[in-house]
C-alpha cells in the first residue's frame, strides 16, 4: 500500500485540505495547532480502511468520530454546530493496483460509510491470500504508554494478529514483549534462533548506536540491551530514548515478520505499508534525531513514512517530502517545503519563525558591537563582555573569543585616537 493523495472536509479543524504524498518518507511540520496530529490521525482512519477487506478479529478498521472528528460552523446566532458531511478520500496503490476509496460520516447517529470501498474491497479480496502483506502502523506522542486492553496472548499461526491494535495510536509494548519472549523459548527449544527473532534484534541494532546485541534474560524476564563495551541495560531501566526506539523499531519489524513470514530474511526489505509517527523526536538526543529517520528507511525501504516532527535537525538530515502546514485551517493544500542539508538556523528561521537566540540576548549582543564600534561606551562594553560573553556563554566559547579580541581592538585604537 501507498498514499498518493488525501483529501479532508470538514475534519477537526479543516474545512478542506489537499496532502500529497509521496514514496518514502513524508515529514508534516508546522506550528502546536496547525494539525499535523489531525492530518496523521485521518490517515490512519484512511488507511485502516484496508481492514474492512480482511475476514479476521485483528483487522478492526477505524472510523470517523462523530464527537472528536467533526467540525463545528458557527450559526447566524453565533451558536456552534457541528459540519455534516465528513469525508475522507485517498488516491493510492494497493497491492500494486491504483484506486481511490472514500469513509464519509453524514451525521451524529450515522455510522462512518464503507459505500466508497468497493473497489479496495475487491482487490484486497483478490489479492490477500496471494501476496505480500502491507503492514500498518500508527504511533503517536504516547507510544510509551502500555494499553492496558491489549492482549499479550500469541498465537503462532494467526498472521492477521500482526494488524491487532496496530492504528490505535500506542506502541504495544507488552505484546512486542510477548512475542519476543515466545521466538526466544522457540529458539531455545531449536538450539538455533528463529529467522524472525534474527532480523527484529538486527533491526533494533541497526537503530540504536553502539549497540551489539539485543536479547531476551528468561531468568530476568526481560529484553536486554547489550552495547559495545559489553555494558547491558535491562528494557524496564532503559531511558525513554532507548525505550521509544526500541519498542517502536521491535513493534514494526515484528508485525513485518508475521505478516509475511514467507519472505524470511528479506521480510523488512520487502514488506511494503504506512507508517505514521507523530514527533519523532521525543526523548531522543541530538545526534539520534540526526540519524533516526535515514536508519528507519533502510532497515524498513519500501515502507511509506508519514512523520510530524517539530525538529529541524530532523528536517535538515533526512531526505523526505516536507508538508508544511499553516495555522490558516482554511488553507485548501498543504506546501511544500525545501528543508534536506540546509542549515539550521535558516530553518528554525524561514520555515518555522523562530530565531536561534533569545531577542533579550540578541539586543545585548548587538549593544556590545555598537558601543565598540563607536568607541564611546568601552566601559558599559566592558560590562557585557563579562557578564554575558564570559559569565554565560564561557570563555571557550567562539563568540567570547571574538568579542574579547575585537574588544581589546577597540580599546588600543581609542587609546591611539586619544
Amino acid at each position: 500500500m501507498q498514499l498518493n493523495k488525501i483529501e479532508l472536509e470538514n475534519f477537526r479543524k479543516f474545512k478542506k485540505l489537499e496532502v500529497q504524498l509521496k514514496a518514502g518518507v513524508n515529514i508534516l511540520i508546522g506550528d502546536n495547532a496547525s494539525g499535523k496530529t489531525s492530518i496523521l490521525e485521518a490517515i490512519s482512519i484512511i488507511i485502516g480502511s484496508f481492514f474492512s477487506g480482511i475476514n479476521s478479529r485483528f483487522a478492526i478498521s477505524p472510523s470517523i468520530s462523530p464527537t472528536k472528528d467533526v467540525s463545528f460552523i458557527k450559526n447566524k446566532e453565533g451558536q456552534l454546530s457541528r459540519q455534516y458531511p465528513t469525508k475522507l478520500r485517498a488516491q493510492g496503490t494497493v497491492f500494486d493496483k491504483e484506486v481511490i476509496w472514500n469513509r464519509e460520516l453524514n451525521s451524529a447517529k450515522g455510522a462512518t460509510t464503507k459505500s466508497g470501498l468497493s473497489d479496495l474491497k475487491v482487490i484486497i479480496a483478490e489479492n490477500c491470500n496471494k501476496k505480500d502483506l502491507p503492514v500498518l502502523a500508527y504511533y503517536s506522542t504516547t507510544r510509551l504508554q502500555s494499553d492496558k486492553n491489549n492482549s499479550t496472548s500469541y498465537k503462532k499461526d494467526e498472521i492477521f494478529e500482526a494488524y491487532q491494535n496496530a492504528l490505535n495510536a500506542k506502541t504495544s509494548v507488552n505484546k512486542f514483549i510477548k512475542w519476543f519472549e515466545n521466538e526466544d523459548r522457540i529458539s531455545y527449544q531449536n538450539k538455533s534462533n528463529t529467522f524472525a527473532l534474527d532480523i527484529v534484534s538486527e533491526a533494533i541494532k541497526h537503530c540504536i548506536p553502539d549497540c551489539k546485541r539485543v536479547y531476551y534474560d528468561a531468568r530476568l524476564g526481560e529484553i536486554v540491551i547489550q552495547n559495545l563495551n559489553k555494558e547491558i541495560t535491562l528494557f524496564s531501566l532503559m531511558s525513554d530514548g532507548y525505550k521509544m526506539i526500541t519498542s517502536l523499531v521491535g513493534d514494526l519489524s515484528y508485525r513485518c515478520s508475521v505478516l509475511n513470514a514467507h519472505l524470511k530474511e528479506k521480510c523488512l526489505r520487502e514488506t511494503k505499508g504506512v507508517v505514521i509517527i507523530d514527533e519523532i523526536e521525543t526523548h531522543l538526543h541530538p545526534s539520534w534525531q540526526q540519524n533516526i529517520i535515514n536508519e528507519l528507511s533502510r532497515v524498513f525501504p519500501k515502507i511509506q513514512f508519514v512523520i510530524s516532527t517539530h525538529s529541524p535537525i530532523v528536517l535538515s538530515a533526512a531526505k523526505a517530502n516536507v508538508i508544511g502546514l499553516d495555522n490558516n485551517h482554511s488553507l485548501e493544500k498543504s506546501r511544500k517545503i525545501y528543508a534536506y542539508g540546509r542549515n539550521l538556523e535558516n530553518i528554525m528561521v524561514s520555515e518555522q519563525g523562530v530565531y536561534p537566540r533569545l531577542s533579550s540576548i540578541q539586543n545585548q549582543i548587538d549593544r556590545f558591537y555598537e558601543l565598540i564600534e563607536s568607541k564611546a561606551g568601552l566601559e558599559e562594553a566592558e560590562r557585557i563582555l563579562k557578564e554575558l560573553f564570559v559569565g554565560q556563554f564561557g570563555e571557550s566559547d567562539p563568540e567570547t573569543i571574538r568579542a574579547i579580541s575585537d574588544y581589546e581592538l577597540a580599546k588600543i585604537e581609542f587609546k591611539e585616537d586619544h
